[in-house]
C-alpha cells in the first residue's frame, strides 16, 4: 500500500499505480480551508476520485480536531464524491491527540468527543463506506 497526502500526481506514474495494491490517502482539509491546515491551497478530491476510478483507493483518512475545520462537511463531501466510484473504500476517522504535537499547536487544537466521531462515522455508513473510528 502507498501512503499519500495526495500532492503527488499519480496520474503521471501509471507504473507506480500498476505495482501498488492500493493507496491510503490523507484528506487533511476541505479545499477552502487547506491553507489554514497545510499552508497552501489544495483540493484533496481530484486525487481521491482518480484513485477510486482506478480501483486503487483503499482508505481515506482525516484527523479530526473541533474548530480546525468543519469535519462533518469535509467527510460528507468526501463520501458524496467517492461512494459512487467505489464502495470498497474505508474512511479512517482519526481523533486528534496532543501526543508529540508541538506545544504551540497543542494549545490550539482540541480533541474530539465521542459524539462527533459517531456523527462522522454515521455519514460514512449512510454513503456505504466503511468507517474506522479511532
Amino acid at each position: 500500500l502507498l501512503d499519500s497526502n495526495g500532492s503527488y500526481d499519480v496520474s503521471s506514474s501509471r507504473d507506480l499505480l500498476d505495482i501498488c495494491d492500493g493507496v491510503m490517502l490523507d484528506v487533511k482539509a476541505p479545499p477552502a480551508g487547506s491553507e489554514k491546515v497545510i499552508g497552501r491551497p489544495f483540493d484533496p478530491f481530484p486525487p481521491a476520485e482518480l484513485l477510486a476510478r482506478a480501483g486503487k483507493l483503499y482508505e481515506m483518512r482525516t484527523v479530526v480536531s473541533p474548530g480546525l475545520f468543519d469535519a462533518a462537511a469535509l467527510v460528507e463531501e468526501a463520501c458524496r464524491r467517492i461512494a459512487p466510484l467505489s464502495q470498497s473504500v474505508q474512511y479512517k476517522l482519526i481523533r486528534y491527540r496532543p501526543n508529540g504535537v508541538r506545544p504551540a499547536q497543542a494549545r490550539v487544537l482540541k480533541e474530539p468527543g465521542d459524539s462527533l466521531m459517531e456523527e462522522l462515522a454515521a455519514i460514512c455508513v449512510r454513503y456505504g463506506l466503511k468507517p474506522v473510528v479511532i
